[in-house]
């Protein structure tokens, strides 16, 4: 049985905007082996997908493998059934040359409910810091993907076509950083570290703040 490693991340708002009203960030570097680590948050934390038209996820990431498709972020459906319940709402992750892929359902469905959208290759370098957002506008059928600051250019799997214009009024069962939200599944190989779930749209200026504010 694969090791569920949780790791603490210590709570601070020091480093945020003062005008983002749902917050949440965990300082602290966090290395991840691509194998078997990821970080469940817990908590209240999850009801910031829930019933919400927009949403944002950031982090600074420091990848180490070229060749892999690892998870930054996966928040989870609130459908208990196995075959749904691993079913992302919201998904960040690597993609294989350099690609960020953000993914997005809102509605509870299975995995043709999601779609997802991929920056060209070489936006994300390996083996060095780099600050990532992907912003989902659920009632403008749109998402936005950041990188250091700069909005990339991004391709998409289908017609952006949201099947509501917000997400259920129920909260994500499992908030997972490092893997895919089942915890079985696309393990992340490198370091996270600043990563924030808001449950609105973050601002061009929010974001460059978040970035310019780097870690060490």
């Amino acid at each position: 049985m694969k090791l569920l490693i949780l790791l603490t991340f210590i709570s601070s708002c020091a480093l945020l905007p003062t005008n983002i009203t749902k917050k949440y960030q965990y300082e602290g570097v966090k290395s991840f082996n691509g194998k078997d680590q990821n970080f469940v948050i817990t908590g209240n934390k999850a009801a910031e997908l829930k019933d919400t038209n927009k949403a944002s996820i950031a982090a600074w990431i420091y990848p180490t493998c070229t060749k892999c498709n690892h998870e930054i972020f996966a928040i989870s459906t609130a459908n208990k059934d196995p075959k749904l319940s691993s079913a992302s709402r919201f998904a960040l992750r690597t993609g294989k040359s350099g690609k960020l892929i953000a993914m997005a359902r809102s509605v509870d469905e299975p995995t043709n409910a999601m779609i997802a959208l991929s920056t060209p290759e070489d936006n994300i370098q390996m083996n060095q810091w780099s600050h990532v957002v992907a912003i989902v506008h659920f009632d403008e059928n749109r998402f936005q993907i950041f990188v250091n600051g700069k909005e990339i250019k991004t391709t998409w799997n289908k017609e952006v076509k949201f099947k509501s214009p917000k997400t259920p009024n129920t909260s994500p069962i499992n908030i997972i950083i490092g893997s895919e939200d089942d915890g079985k599944n696309n393990f992340y190989e490198g370091k996270i570290t600043h990563p924030i779930i808001i449950g609105n749209a973050l601002s061009s200026s929010e974001i460059i703040k978040l970035y310019n504010d780097r870690p060490e």
